[in-house]
């Protein structure tokens, strides 16, 4: 018997040897050393999750999309409280887009007993992602008392509670990571736009200290470059303030690189693929909740929208949801969407059986109600192929006057995520595909989208919101209007501004910078021809 129990432990540590070396080769993209460590598993181990999750990382190096998801759920059937295997088996699952099988493994019980701080964090950011505050709150908590306070986990713990709507224990959790770590850019910002003015005079010089000590070109002294220039801005110094969003800007145009005539090319390729389709298209489904989408540029008030609808009775608010995007890309079976394979499979496409595929990932979003709202600002690039798959969905198109929408991006760091934004002639190219997009699509399906004015929504809330309602086909509910009744959580950068009560302040923001603007002004206006700029 001893011998056999020696043979088992040695079996053990041989298998959580290669697992280890293969999630080391993935993280350094060695993925032909990661190829012979799986197939080492599998001849010993073909049944341990940890083999199945890396098999499912593999099929999706290689493309692989429908295997991939194939192998992830079978980890999340087999897989035990291991903190390491489990968080990468909900990695592996959301990568893959099979995000029901994700959320329900948060809800496993050993979350809140473990002790690895790198698969809490993991844990964290998950429940994040899911737009669940709370939970990434209670997660931050555990690790706090295992590992003590940092400055990481204080931004990390301020953003949740911001989200949540604990405006002043979020702004004490940025303060508190700026004293620990005072060249967190990140923790400035983040602070910067919180409308609380008694902390504007406690900012400046914590932001001119990070300014010193954050190197420049990195992304911590852009932000806090962004951070002076809301701090300034709010002060009335509004020539110092253009200066600080010039410098940040000009940060992270180096550090985002662009590839603006590729991504038009994918645009385009998006909408003829569609249209060049014989298209079967999906029949509407009655049974299940209907999804509404919010689409339009970021900054452009789809936030404000979405606070709305999910006021009334029969809507859930999901977030800003990925689901779409998976389901096209496993209906491919590639990926990326901007990749050649993608875009060649398109027009093949089950259309059907794309929208089952979303209804059966998002279902649970919508918590009992019989409409839900998938707040996806990017999703107005394949609104066309949303109404291909779901038919009974409904789409709002949030339309902002092109200078606010384009300056209100311009003077908002979102890292990485939206590379365009931080060039004039990017921006006014963005803006034009979103525009010629838009309109295509509305000609290709005609009534399928409602254009929502954000001029009309906050000037006159409950006559817009009615129309949204009837086109949604919801019945009236007063009330609905005032977004600072909705206590639900928000994970985007609007979650403070969209808790106050409904103003009229947004419009015309620019008009402050007229004259710095002007550049970008005649470059939308150059790209949109009859389409106003600058208007409101």
């Amino acid at each position: 018997m001893h011998g056999s129990d020696d043979f088992c432990m040695s079996t053990t540590r041989s298998i959580e040897g290669r697992w280890q070396r293969a999630r080391e080769y993935l993280r350094t993209s060695q993925f032909q050393a990661a190829q012979v460590q799986l197939e080492s598993l599998r001849a010993m181990a073909p049944d341990d999750a940890r083999t199945c999750v890396l098999a499912a990382q593999m099929a999706w190096h290689h493309g692989r999309v429908r295997e991939s998801a194939a192998f992830a759920l079978t980890a999340a059937r087999i897989v035990a409280d291991h903190p390491e295997v489990l968080s990468a088996t909900v990695e592996a699952l959301l990568q893959a887009g099979e995000m029901a099988a994700a959320r329900a493994l948060l809800d496993r019980p050993a979350w809140r007993s473990m002790v690895d701080i790198e698969a809490l964090t993991a844990c964290a950011g998950y429940c994040q992602d899911f737009n669940e505050p709370a939970m990434a709150l209670a997660t931050l908590d555990r690790i706090a008392m295992l590992l003590g306070d940092n400055a990481p986990l204080q931004l990390f713990r301020g953003q949740q509670l911001e989200y949540l709507g604990r405006l002043a224990e979020a702004e004490a959790c940025y303060l508190r990571c700026l004293r620990l770590d005072p060249g967190c850019g990140r923790a400035a910002y983040w602070l910067a736009r919180l409308p609380r003015q008694k902390i504007l005079q406690q900012l400046r010089p914590a932001i001119e200290t990070g300014l010193s000590r954050a190197p420049r070109g990195t992304h911590m002294h852009a932000a806090f470059e962004f951070a002076q220039y809301h701090v300034l801005e709010a002060l009335g110094r509004y020539d110092d303030a253009w200066s600080a969003l010039v410098r940040g800007n000009a940060e992270m145009r180096v550090l985002s690189a662009s590839d603006t005539p590729r991504h038009r090319e994918v645009i385009r390729r998006l909408m003829d693929g569609l249209s060049s389709s014989t298209l079967g298209y999906a029949k509407r489904n009655p049974h299940g909740p209907c999804p509404i989408f919010v689409i339009g540029l970021p900054r452009s008030g789809t936030t404000l929208l979405e606070r709305m609808l999910s006021n009334h009775s029969k809507v859930a608010a999901a977030g800003e949801l990925v689901d779409f995007t998976h389901t096209l890309l496993w209906s491919a079976d590639t990926r990326p969407i901007s990749s050649d394979a993608f875009l060649a499979r398109l027009p093949a496409l089950d259309w059907s059986q794309a929208g089952q595929r979303y209804l059966s990932q998002t279902a649970w979003r919508a918590q009992g109600k019989s409409h839900f709202v998938d707040k996806g600002p990017t999703n107005w690039k394949v609104a066309g192929l949303i109404q291909a798959a779901l038919p009974q969905s409904r789409i709002l198109n949030m339309v902002r006057d092109p200078l606010d929408v384009c300056f209100g991006n311009w003077r908002a760091m979102f890292g990485d995520a939206y590379s365009w934004n931080y060039d004039f002639a990017d921006l006014a190219e963005h803006y034009r595909d979103y525009s010629e997009s838009m309109r295509m699509w509305r000609e290709a399906f005609p009534g399928a989208v409602l254009d929502v004015h954000y001029a009309e929504l906050v000037r006159e809330p409950a006559a817009v919101l009615r129309r949204v309602f009837d086109f949604c086909g919801l019945p009236w509910e007063a009330g609905c209007e005032d977004p600072s009744r909705n206590a639900a959580p928000v994970t985007t950068l609007s979650s403070a501004q969209v808790r106050e009560p409904l103003h009229t302040r947004g419009l015309g923001g620019w008009r402050r910078y007229a004259v710095q603007l002007e550049p970008l002004r005649q470059l939308l206006q150059a790209g949109l021809c009859d389409e106003p700029v600058g208007v409101e």
